[in-house]
């Protein structure tokens, strides 16, 4: 799968974050120094279908532009959704993922839960790379 780069502001979230959990992907970013996984986003609307918390730490983080891998989110079928448990829904549908993110709307965090069959690479970005001063990663 190719790794793009997309400005931070251009992406669309579809649903919240947890707070707790935010914190620790904050933390665990700068200790690394590191991006080490892309974010999965649709290639046609810009939602974010994997990688909420990373998207949020990296705003704190005042990074500008993030790796992904983009995909034909709504074609794609190696690509599905599910709700998790107790998440207060009872399914979900990738055509209310991507209208919940183009009407900036979220749902609560851990609501949609995607599977991939394919296999997201690894990557080692540093995060001076992700400022503006740098766009090339």
């Amino acid at each position: 799968m190719p790794i793009d780069y997309w400005e931070i502001d251009a992406l669309r979230p579809h649903e919240d974050t947890h707070r707790f959990r935010l914190g620790e992907m904050v933390e665990k970013i700068q200790a690394n120094g590191f991006f080490h996984k892309p974010i999965l986003v649709d290639a046609v609307s810009k939602t974010i279908l994997d990688g909420h918390h990373k998207w949020a730490a990296a705003r704190i983080l005042s990074l500008d532009i993030l790796p992904v891998v983009a995909v034909d989110y709504l074609r794609d079928e190696r690509i599905t959704v599910a709700v998790w448990p107790d998440c207060g829904k009872d399914s979900i549908t990738k055509e209310e993922v991507v209208e919940t993110a183009l009407a900036d709307r979220l749902f609560a965090a851990k609501t949609s839960k995607h599977e991939v069959a394919f296999k997201i690479p690894s990557i080692e970005v540093p995060l001076s790379r992700l400022r503006s001063q740098d766009h090339t990663p």
